[in-house]
């Protein structure tokens, strides 16, 4: 009961990190008038939930099978080129240390702060994430879970404030996708960094060009 309480608070929207700031340029999709209509924000949806199997799922699992420093750490702080995305994943993974440190969790952020001083790379939100969780004594199935979780509800929320969809219509949609995201972690299922891809430049595209929007709600 303990641990589920564990990853419902972690699951939580509320938790101090930063997160319910940034759309990953949803608001950018729809000042570009690529995001209508319900369909359209269904394939958005589809469509990241795609490209975190593709690229953040593989890289979870390098950062979470290797036993000391690899290259998985510099690759992933290299492709991360877009400024936007760069200062989200930063922003959130200090503010997740923040949280484990001032929390009574049994945890070795020691061990995580090691890697980030060794690899000379910045706290980015999905190796922070993946060795905390580990750390907790989650799997990687579960941590990966939780990290998809994350992006489609942040995606919702984000939808929600900006009038795309109901706040009813929103959370159905978050609820059918859940077959998806699980379908997606047994498809890249031990499958590491060396294979991460992306495949949506539209997306790249639309957070790219956030810092352009004239009236922005979100960071990100």
């Amino acid at each position: 009961m303990l641990d589920r309480l564990r990853l419902l608070q972690l699951a939580d929207s509320a938790l101090p990190i930063g997160g319910y700031a940034f759309s990953s340029g949803l608001e950018s999709l729809a000042k570009m008038g690529l995001i209508h209509t319900r369909s359209d924000f269904v394939h958005h949806l589809e469509t990241v939930i795609s490209e975190a199997g593709g690229f953040d799922l593989r890289f979870m699992h390098s950062f979470y099978h290797a036993p000391e420093v690899d290259d998985s750490w510099v690759e992933y702080d290299a492709l991360l080129t877009i400024p936007t995305i760069r200062r989200a994943s930063t922003t959130q993974g200090r503010g997740l240390l923040r949280f484990f440190t001032h929390n009574p969790v049994e945890i070795n952020l020691e061990g995580v702060r090691t890697r980030i001083r060794t690899t000379r790379t910045p706290p980015h939100y999905l190796p922070v994430l993946t060795l905390c969780l580990k750390g907790l004594s989650l799997g990687l199935d579960e941590a990966a879970g939780l990290y998809l979780f994350g992006i489609v509800r942040d995606q919702v929320s984000a939808a929600i404030r900006l009038g795309l969809i109901g706040p009813l219509e929103g959370h159905r949609l978050q609820f059918h996708l859940h077959a998806r995201c699980a379908a997606t972690i047994n498809t890249v299922a031990g499958q590491g960094f060396e294979t991460a891809f992306r495949s949506a430049p539209a997306l790249e595209i639309a957070q790219a060009s956030h810092h352009r929007v004239y009236s922005r709600l979100f960071q990100n």
